[in-house]
């Protein structure tokens, strides 16, 4: 289908920004694909005229979301690179002195980026009411990031590992609904929840590494 041609001005910026939201308040108390243009309509207060101006469907309406969600994602992980100090390589006998467990900087941008962005965040990863095949891209993403990251970090590339990585993309993605719904009331920050959530990622790459150092050693 080719899109209509979308407008491109600030008014014209800001009633497109504010039927994404609207649909994205819907999506809390209701699954992506059974909203209805006129239910969408109703929320943003907007006529089916003005939405058709800017979107051909919902589906249009949630991969425009998705789409830009992912190249932001993408973008926040790439920036974070420049500022990663990995842990001293694997084959030292410092190992403990010289293990690094500060917080990656990957970590801290993922959910300083959720809470800037609540309203969708909690929205498009709701298990429950959003596009599974998206949250499975987000994880795809994540996990790409942490193999990276973990690869020069000495982690050995095994199933093991794997497990692990794989299980720590899904920490990131599925602890944000627990953290927002306590972070207020305990005054828990996008730091205090960045450095929970890496202390798995550093503690599971301290102890494969020790394991391994120990199949080296014989001992």
């Amino acid at each position: 289908m080719v899109k209509r041609e979308k407008k491109t001005s600030d008014r014209a910026q800001t009633t497109r920004n504010h039927i994404i939201n609207s649909y994205l308040k819907l999506m809390h108390h209701k699954s992506w694909n059974r909203i209805t243009v006129k239910e969408l309509c109703e929320e943003a207060s907007v006529t089916r005229g003005t939405f058709y101006q800017y979107f051909d469907s919902i589906s249009d309406l949630m991969e425009t979301i998705e789409e830009s969600t992912l190249k932001e994602i993408h973008s926040l992980f790439n920036a974070a690179r420049q500022n990663f100090k990995p842990a001293n390589v694997l084959y030292t006998s410092d190992f403990d002195r010289d293990f690094s467990s500060e917080k990656a900087p990957y970590t801290v941008a993922w959910f300083k980026y959720c809470d800037e962005n609540e309203i969708k965040v909690t929205a498009l990863f709701n298990i429950e009411k959003s596009d599974h095949d998206f949250i499975d891209k987000v994880k795809e993403i994540i996990l790409s990031h942490l193999s990276y990251y973990a690869s020069i970090e000495g982690l050995p590339d095994d199933a093991i590992g794997y497990q692990l990585l794989s299980n720590t993309a899904d920490v990131y993605i599925f602890s944000i609904y627990t953290w927002f719904e306590r972070k207020e009331a305990d005054h828990i920050t996008y730091q205090d929840i960045a450095s929970i959530v890496d202390s798995i990622r550093t503690g599971g790459i301290y102890i494969a590494r020790r394991n391994r150092l120990k199949d080296l050693s014989g001992k």
